[in-house]
């Protein structure tokens, strides 16, 4: 923890690693058992899935299943809901359908490990949150200008990952660079491991359209998309992403954004624009007090007239 706080990772708000992808909700069977090792449970059971959302913390309570015992996971895993991988990659079984291209397909390219029965290693849960806490790790020395420890490395990309001979021997200090040159190779190579999942994971782009206002954002689609997006709004520091009103291009706020109000990118054109429509908004509700006012004075006298005749 101290680490991340030094890294600026931790939501000093909440006392927790990052913001949650707000609006994620999943599905997970209602029946997980334990067996020898493994959760297991039905894909066409009798009972419907429950509807599993989002909540606050769930990526550090992840994290803390690196030391869980099989139960601890089991009683995770029934809260929260199993991570479904394929048969032939064992990866998450989101990273067939980002293949299709299909995300409402059902039935993916890569079958499921299990068939009609899925089952997961409580290993896997294990060695995935430990590769969380590397990300983090590596992560909070990049923010403060730092190379990251090769042991964190060793986790979050291994050397026979068809890592690029130059950066690998960059980011394990194997050949004569500085500080700064082995921090911004590695920053890349954070980037393009965070941008590699967030694709497997199946998170994409959401749009929908309220009473209020079309919003657009993030959507993921499983327990390991949220996960994966929660991550990676930690390592950028932010509260997720924003649509600037005035050019429209997505970028990553200083504060969480509020739903309902104008958002407004760094960029000098856009900020102009966000004071030119404060000045307009100041001159509409300046507007509506007079009319109202007017409109008050109005009514006193058409009473006061009345009470005279």
């Amino acid at each position: 923890w101290s680490l991340w706080g030094e890294g600026g990772i931790i939501d000093l708000e909440g006392n927790r690693v990052g913001r949650e992808a707000q609006g994620s909700s999943w599905t997970s069977p209602r029946e997980i058992d334990l067996d020898g090792g493994h959760l297991r449970w039905k894909r066409f059971s009798t009972d419907a899935p429950q509807t599993v959302n989002g909540s606050a913390g769930l990526l550090d309570l992840f994290m803390k299943l690196s030391s869980a015992s099989d139960t601890e996971i089991l009683s995770f895993a029934r809260t929260y809901g199993a991570v479904t991988l394929c048969d032939e990659h064992r990866l998450p079984i989101t990273h067939s359908m980002m293949t299709t291209g299909d995300f409402e397909d059902a039935s993916p390219s890569c079958t499921l490990l299990g068939g009609p029965n899925p089952y997961i290693s409580t290993e896997w849960y294990r060695t995935s949150a430990l590769w969380f806490r590397s990300v983090l790790n590596i992560a909070a020395l990049l923010h403060q200008g730092k190379a990251g420890h090769h042991a964190e490395w060793s986790v979050v990309y291994p050397s026979n990952a068809g890592l690029d001979d130059a950066a690998y021997d960059a980011a394990w200090g194997k050949r004569r660079l500085s500080t700064e040159e082995v921090v911004e190779i590695e920053r890349e190579l954070l980037a393009t491991v965070l941008d590699h999942w967030l694709r497997l994971a199946g998170v994409r782009l959401r749009f929908s359209w309220t009473a209020v206002r079309p919003e657009f954002g993030i959507a993921p689609m499983s327990l390991f998309g949220h996960l994966i997006a929660t991550l990676v709004f930690a390592v950028t520091r932010s509260d997720g992403l924003a649509f600037c009103s005035a050019c429209g291009r997505a970028y990553v706020p200083k504060r969480r954004p509020v739903a309902g109000r104008r958002h407004y990118c760094s960029e000098a054109d856009c900020q102009k624009a966000s004071r030119r429509d404060a000045q307009r908004d100041a001159r509409e509700r300046r507007a509506r007090r007079i009319n109202s006012e007017s409109v008050g004075q109005s009514d006193i006298y058409e009473r006061k007239r009345d009470r005279d005749n």
